[in-house]
């Protein structure tokens, strides 16, 4: 398998040397083209995740203005739909409801759920539902295999 041009932060492109000009490093307000979409880089730094440690490179990616990931940071971006960071080490209930509030998507869908037994899904189901209700708004997880048409 041949692999395309990636897009990344500083910190992965150095692991990376051997591929070449097949890597670009991307920044905050960069933009490039990928399989047919416009692509815009917002942020800079991962969210704080250690008292510790500085934050690591991160870039979120904002896709034909339609879409953002924030990666693994709550970059604030004006955007119709936002894929919520649901659970991390580094994040709490109420910063991840003060980002959708801040940010106020029309459609937010949870992301970064892996580390969540059964339990701790079902609270996250409940925060979301009741956020979406108070907003007016389609924020919840989507469940494995579902999609939806934006």
């Amino acid at each position: 398998m041949r692999l395309g041009r990636l897009h990344l932060r500083r910190g992965c492109a150095r692991h990376l040397s051997g591929l070449g000009e097949r890597v670009n490093v991307v920044r905050d307000g960069d933009s490039f083209s990928i399989a047919g979409f416009e692509v815009s880089a917002a942020g800079d730094k991962h969210h704080s995740s250690h008292p510790d440690v500085p934050p690591v490179d991160n870039v979120g990616f904002l896709i034909d203005g339609e879409v953002f990931h924030p990666g693994d940071a709550l970059t604030e971006v004006d955007v119709p739909t936002l894929l919520l960071p649901g659970q991390a080490p580094w994040l709490t209930v109420p910063e991840m409801i003060d980002y959708v509030r801040r940010t106020a998507p029309r459609r937010a869908y949870a992301i970064h759920d892996g580390l969540i037994n059964e339990w701790g899904l079902r609270v996250l189901d409940d925060v979301l539902a009741m956020e979406a209700e108070r907003a007016g708004a389609d924020i919840r997880r989507l469940r494995p295999g579902e999609s939806v048409e934006l």
